[in-house]
């Protein structure tokens, strides 16, 4: 499907039998009407040391059913300088509730919260 053959669609089908066809404006989210997220395993990145696995847990079930996660912590740096960077992954039901994920709370806290290279299990 295309931007074009949806237009096509509209004009054709707009008036026919006293129906309103449009564009939803749902469509304008980030990553536009065609972005497809692979999969429903999310990324977070930049999380506080502090963040417990139960409380991720929480704000991402906002979104949708969480089917599982888990937090990593690089470790330190050598000299000490880096404490070793914190991160997880979510995993969820759904591809739309991940979707819905990324876009409500990339940013957010200082998250960076994107799809995760792969499907494996969080």
């Amino acid at each position: 499907s295309t931007v074009a053959e949806a237009e096509g669609a509209i004009k054709q089908m707009n008036g026919q039998a006293g129906w309103l066809v449009k564009m939803a404006n749902n469509d304008a989210r980030s990553g536009g009407w065609d972005a497809a997220l692979p999969h429903s395993n999310v990324f977070v990145g930049n999380l506080a040391e502090s963040i417990e696995q139960d409380a991720l847990e929480k704000v991402f079930s906002q979104h949708g059913t969480v089917i599982s996660s888990v937090l990593h912590t690089d470790p330190p740096s050598a000299d000490g300088t880096d404490p070793g960077k914190r991160y997880g992954f979510v995993k969820f039901a759904t591809v739309a509730a991940a979707s819905r994920a990324i876009e409500a709370l990339d940013g957010q806290n200082g998250w960076s919260v994107k799809p995760a290279n792969n499907d494996t299990a969080a």
